[in-house]
């Protein structure tokens, strides 16, 4: 029983946890063996416990290769996920930490995996690689921020939590980076009054969502944003949340991740990587 308990767990798990769970197994095998002796049960129960524990090995490898652990966080991601009708494959993971400073545990906030369609992922295959560690330090401009974010297909940000965020905390960190990179691209587009007023209206939409639906994020939450032609859909622990037609507000968000003045350094890096891998 105590083995089942743990290969559940196992499964829910991202690897690390998994193995944690096999060392306190074993623990209470080992401090239970002097009553199984007694009882004449230590042959069979040894016997199980090397089965067992072999059973579970190969559920944690099998997971390990399932999942990408975000190192900093220590947070699970899937390789593969499904959103909506595309299946999308993992890019990369990486950490958000406030002023960029991952060292110090209590300025880490959450852990976001890049995930992208898996056809285009295996058509633009000629295209990574030519990213360059340099550049993506720069911030200067790459085939990497470029192909992400004009390429007509699904892509979607996965953030998982690890801390209590207060959900007005979101919303103005969102309008923060989001408002100012609208505003550049009105400017470069030449847009109309009535075109930045409709738009703005479309932000505060999304804005919105983090103060009235969403409130704020726990540990574990999980909120996952996709975005496909002119669509924005926004999940949170698993509910559509709200689906937002704006093109603009899509691009602004995911060039809040991929393009100039991340809001995580660290996680534009670490993507650029996993992209050129």
């Amino acid at each position: 029983e105590m083995l089942a308990a743990v290969v559940q767990g196992a499964l829910r798990s991202s690897a690390r946890p998994a193995r944690r769970l096999l060392l306190r197994a074993e623990g209470l095998a080992r401090s239970a063996y002097p009553r199984m002796r007694a009882l004449g049960w230590a042959g069979r129960g040894r016997k199980a416990w090397s089965v067992g524990a072999a059973s579970l090995s190969a559920v944690v490898a099998v997971k390990a290769a399932e999942r990408n652990v975000e190192e900093v966080t220590d947070v699970a991601f899937e390789k593969e996920i499904k959103v909506g009708e595309s299946s999308l494959k993992l890019v990369e993971t990486g950490p958000r930490c406030m002023y960029n400073l991952c060292s110090v545990h209590m300025l880490v906030a959450y852990a976001v995996g890049l995930y992208i369609d898996g056809e285009a992922f295996d058509r633009v295959a000629e295209s990574r690689g030519e990213t360059s560690r340099a550049f993506v330090a720069d911030d200067k401009d790459t085939s990497f921020e470029s192909t992400l974010l004009n390429g007509d297909f699904a892509k979607s940000l996965r953030i998982v939590s690890i801390k209590n965020v207060n959900g007005e905390h979101m919303a103005r960190g969102y309008e923060k980076h989001l408002k100012p990179r609208l505003n550049r691209l009105n400017k470069e587009l030449g847009a109309s009054k009535e075109y930045c007023e409709q738009q703005q209206k479309q932000l505060q939409q999304f804005i919105q969502i983090f103060k009235k639906r969403i409130g704020g994020l726990k540990p574990g939450s999980e909120l996952i944003f996709s975005w496909r032609g002119d669509v924005l859909d926004i999940d949170f622990n698993g509910e559509r949340l709200a689906t937002i037609e704006s093109k603009d507000v899509a691009w602004a968000l995911f060039d809040a991740y991929l393009g100039h003045s991340p809001i995580s350094s660290p996680a534009k890096q670490q993507f650029a990587d996993g992209w050129s891998a």
